[in-house]
């Protein structure tokens, strides 16, 4: 955070510094609360109510490591590459590297899920990016997190 900080000061003239400084903390928040509401959305994907969560002796076993975050990531990444639907937003517009991808979401899942704090990117800024050339709609959201949820069903 502190290098973006600094390079953001850098490059605005001197009075306008106040004003770039807060739209850069609005934007981390909104960033902030898109990983929440992500979180929050996968979190209660697993509820069948309010009170009923699967338990790790129904669904399997738990995610317990990094290791397991990568194999979720590649099992979803498996499904989600070919899907007819979101397929597209990864091979033709994002032109994902697999490869470069997967240890950095695989980051990203451990730091959510078990704490690990090893993701230091911004997936806000990727995905604004995404969504400037191929217009996401809730419709994508929702076939994402049904993959992802079949693989998290298929692995634990």
């Amino acid at each position: 955070m502190s290098s973006s900080l600094g390079k953001l000061v850098r490059a605005v003239p001197e009075h306008e510094t106040g004003s770039a400084m807060g739209f850069y903390q609005v934007v981390r928040y909104v960033g902030f609360s898109l990983g929440s509401a992500l979180a929050a959305a996968l979190l209660a994907s697993e509820t069948d109510g309010p009170a009923t969560v699967r338990t790790v002796t129904e669904a399997g076993r738990d995610i317990e490591n990094r290791e397991d975050c990568e194999q979720l990531v590649r099992a979803f990444y498996a499904r989600a590459l070919s899907d007819p639907v979101i397929g597209f937003i990864f091979t033709d517009v994002a032109r994902l590297d697999l490869e470069a991808h997967v240890p950095v979401i695989a980051s990203f899942w451990a730091t959510i899920l078990l704490g690990a704090r090893s993701y230091g990117g911004g997936a806000f800024a990727a995905h604004a990016a995404l969504d400037a050339k191929v217009r996401l709609r809730p419709g994508h959201f929702a076939r994402w997190l049904a993959l992802w949820r079949e693989s998290v069903d298929a692995q634990f």
